[in-house]
């Protein structure tokens, strides 16, 4: 009886011990197949990473842009926001010298731009001169205009204060003939009969082209003879561009008619219009058709450049 006992308990033992070798290639194998998939995937993974390293972007460095650059590229100012900066300028003016600012509606019965005038006192002459001429970087250069005197019916352009171009020439240079241009053209003596009249800003297309323009023209003239102002509407300001067409207006030979072009029929690009006065009380007394001047021989909508 105890054999048999016995015996029974190692059929028991040796049914477990064969039941767990036939388990040992199954678990064996898991162990293989798990072991090589994670072989696999270590493998697999530098590549992903060298791959997902190739394809990505490398990022660009944040470059500052100076100041002048980005002028450069900055898009053109609409009409609305160019008269709307003309409006500040003339009262940043007005403002510094306590004076007033006015504003009159041009084109065809009144339905163009906003002109805006501010007076121009024989005090206030050089800082007006440096305020709207290309000095620190302005975009505009200044037309003046005198209806009586000397200088009747010319029309003389000012890159900086103190410039007196006619025939595309700086008649202000080296004091040759200087003394006669100023008091012809620049008079700043609010008794002399050149004193009234304008000073008109206006913004070309490019002030770099039109300075180039005069630079060739002061090695090379070709408006040398004839009428003094025939230049000035036919200055180049850009590849195919006038001043005048800037400006949307056609082109004349008359100082007096291309001055009530301006006035009346250019567009946003007249900029402040400053009125030569001995007061502000003379200023304040003109009427807008006083301060705007006779229309341009045939009529505003003659004047303009479709």
């Amino acid at each position: 009886m105890v054999l048999d006992l016995h015996r029974k308990r190692l059929m028991r033992h040796y049914a477990m011990l064969l039941a767990f070798a036939l388990l040992l290639p199954a678990v064996g194998s898991t162990t293989a197949e798990a072991n090589r998939g994670a072989a696999k995937r270590a493998a697999k993974a530098p590549v992903k990473k060298a791959v997902a390293a190739k394809t990505q972007r490398p990022k660009k460095a944040a470059t500052k842009v100076p100041l002048r650059a980005a002028a450069a590229k900055a898009k053109p100012l609409t009409p609305a926001k160019t008269v709307a900066r003309t409006k500040k300028l003339a009262e940043s003016y007005a403002k510094e010298h306590k004076l007033e600012t006015r504003i009159v509606k041009s084109g065809p019965n009144g339905k163009g731009v906003e002109r805006v005038f501010v007076p121009v006192l024989p005090e206030t002459h050089a800082s007006f001169q440096k305020k709207f001429t290309t000095v620190g970087g302005n975009d505009s250069v200044l037309l003046r205009y005198s209806p009586v005197g000397m200088s009747q019916a010319h029309l003389v352009l000012a890159m900086k204060p103190g410039d007196i171009y006619l025939w595309a020439q700086n008649k202000n240079l080296g004091g040759n003939g200087n003394v006669f241009y100023q008091q012809k053209y620049m008079q700043t003596d609010g008794n002399a009969q050149e004193w009234p009249g304008y000073s008109i800003a206006v913004h070309p297309n490019s002030i770099k082209a039109l300075q180039g323009f005069l630079t060739r023209e002061a090695k090379t003239p070709t408006f040398c003879g004839g009428n003094c102002m025939r230049w000035l509407p036919n200055a180049a300001t850009g590849k195919d561009r006038t001043l005048f067409h800037d400006l949307g207006i056609k082109r004349s030979l008359d100082g007096t008619n291309m001055t009530a072009k301006i006035l009346h029929a250019a567009n946003h690009r007249v900029g402040v219009i400053g009125v030569h006065v001995t007061s502000l009380a003379q200023f304040k007394a003109m009427t807008n058709e006083q301060l705007m001047g006779p229309q341009p021989k045939g009529g505003i909508e003659a004047a303009i450049r479709e």
